[in-house]
């Protein structure tokens, strides 16, 4: 008997502020195929994005909504296993330093923990966390800089989570991994990265959509800095102006506080931007920064529907590809 009765998810689930997707994926040998891919759009003021309260204004509605989603595509049985993504809001996401960690993972918990309420005032007492550990690679650290090991937390209370597991459940639907927009795109453009950049320079990662703004950078493969907001007049996606903005303020902040107008790069940093195709926000020559945007076409898929499907579904297929 096996506990888990339930097959690697062949469905991604993007729950956003106004819109569904729904994305199925044929894994090949090599590459997968993209089966279908679509969307429906939601009510207005169905959701409501917050890292604190209920985001789901109609738990009802929205499982109904998912449901219509995917009933549209053929005939459906229930239970279906899929993989759920969620808008980078509904979560606090924050970069941690420590000398050192403990060896066993409880204790490992227990402190980043207290570190979350102490430094930052979140209660977790009720959140459920998840945390990668990046160790510093020595020989790639300035002289006289002391090595810290760095932690990407994500903190989701349950009064968040816990409505959106309940729509999944009246619509059907096992949420066999729940992962945040932001970081699943990171992780499927992860090859990219590696494969373009020199993995011992410097290099920006930078996420919109849903009405956040999330920049990470990093530095020989460890992440160094990390900075996520809401932006401005709550746009969903976000204008050329607003993302140009907040990057170019964002960009300043970080260089001036690492101090990288006193040493330039050996050559132009890149910034991987995961936005809509084709908006790319022009920076001035004297950052040393050249914009590399990523979207379906930086993609390996075997197979693609024709026409190539909106951007806003690929946060769906980022979360499948990461179950």
């Amino acid at each position: 008997m096996r506990l888990f009765p339930f097959r690697r998810p062949s469905l991604g689930l993007s729950i956003g502020a106004d819109t569904l997707g729904l994305v199925e994926v044929r894994r090949g040998w090599r590459e997968p195929s993209l089966r279908r891919c679509v969307e429906r759009a939601l009510p207005a003021g169905l959701l409501k994005l917050s890292a604190s309260e209920s985001n789901v204004t109609d738990v009802a509605a929205l499982a109904t909504e998912c449901s219509a989603l995917l009933d549209g595509q053929g005939t459906v049985t229930r239970p279906v296993p899929i993989s759920l993504s969620l808008p980078d809001l509904c979560a606090r996401v924050a970069l941690l330093e420590f000398d050192t960690l403990p060896a066993k993972p409880s204790e490992v918990e227990a402190l980043i923990r207290w570190r979350l309420q102490k430094d930052l005032n979140l209660p977790v007492a009720d959140a459920r966390l998840t945390y990668q550990v990046f160790h510093p690679h020595v020989h790639s650290l300035p002289q006289g800089e002391r090595a810290v090991v760095r932690v990407l937390v994500v903190a989701m209370r349950e009064t968040v989570i816990g409505p959106y597991e309940q729509v999944c459940e009246l619509a059907g639907l096992i949420p066999v991994r729940v992962g945040l927009t932001s970081l699943q795109l990171f992780d499927l453009y992860r090859p990219t990265l590696e494969a373009t950049r020199n993995t011992d320079e410097e290099c920006f990662y930078l996420s919109v959509g849903e009405g956040s703004f999330m920049f990470i950078a990093f530095q020989a493969g460890v992440p160094v800095f990390l900075r996520i907001k809401p932006l401005r007049n709550g746009s969903t996606a976000g204008s050329t102006a607003a993302v140009a903005d907040e990057l170019l303020a964002t960009l300043h902040f970080y260089m001036d506080r690492e101090a990288l107008s006193e040493r330039a790069p050996a050559f132009p940093r890149p910034l991987f931007l995961v936005h809509e195709e084709g908006i790319v926000p022009a920076l001035p020559d004297s950052l040393d920064v050249t914009v590399v945007p990523l979207g379906w076409s930086a993609l390996r898929i075997a197979k693609q529907p024709s026409p190539v499907p909106l951007f806003s579904s690929v946060p769906a297929f980022a979360g499948v590809m990461e179950a």
